[in-house]
């Protein structure tokens, strides 16, 4: 499939003083299968060389477009928060993304397959585990794993996913979007969680993770 062709997706991307771990990060985006991305990056007052890193890696970005932001230097939740709700983000699909991980290749390909399986118009969340990773990338465990079938019942009490592993299409976005501009919230990857599915939307849970947490 021609590269412009393929589905885009904005990866939103809450920065502060990550020098450590960005570059590695970021490559792994670039490698990433099947997809088009433009990166968007809501820095939160990095005094590090973050920002020098995403301007490197911006000049011969492979996929897409880079985006950088001023955050709004409240804290990780109201970071992710100002990208939810901005407008001028416009893609097929949108997935979160911390600064420290590392993404296996086809991350984005299977939650895009999912994805475009479900009902046109419908908001829907594809969501996973994680490989949990030691400072030198060497796995050394799994998140928990939650048997039960994802359901807004379950999202009011439990919270299954991190917030790095999700990737939703254009309609919940669009619900999160409008459920975000009215209120604040502690963290955005359970107020994900509980929106979509309150909203009638459908959340599907991998057991298998393809990502590495730091």
């Amino acid at each position: 499939m021609p590269s412009s062709q393929l589905p885009l997706v904005a990866v939103l991307l809450a920065m502060r003083d990550g020098e450590r771990f960005l570059e590695e990060q970021l490559q792994s985006l670039s490698r990433q299968e099947s997809a088009r991305i433009d990166l968007w990056i809501s820095d939160d007052g990095s005094r590090d060389s973050s920002l020098e890193i995403v301007r490197r890696v911006a000049q011969t970005w492979p996929l897409g477009r880079v985006h950088v932001v001023e955050g709004p230097r409240r804290g990780f939740a109201e970071n992710f928060r100002s990208l939810l709700v901005r407008d001028e983000i416009e893609a097929d699909y949108y997935a979160f993304c911390d600064q420290d991980d590392v993404w296996d290749r086809d991350k984005l390909s299977h939650a895009i397959a999912w994805l475009k399986s479900r009902v046109a118009g419908r908001p829907a969340l594809y969501c996973s585990r994680t490989r949990i990773i030691s400072a030198e990338g060497e796995t050394i465990g799994q998140s928990p794993l939650f048997p039960k079938t994802p359901s807004f019942r379950n999202a009011l009490v439990q919270s299954i996913a991190g917030g790095n592993t999700m990737v939703i299409n254009r309609a919940a976005r669009d619900v999160l979007r409008e459920a975000s501009r009215r209120t604040e919230f502690v963290s955005h990857d359970w107020w994900c969680y509980l929106i979509v599915s309150g909203a009638g939307g459908e959340v599907y849970y991998s057991a298998q993770p393809r990502i590495g947490y730091r």
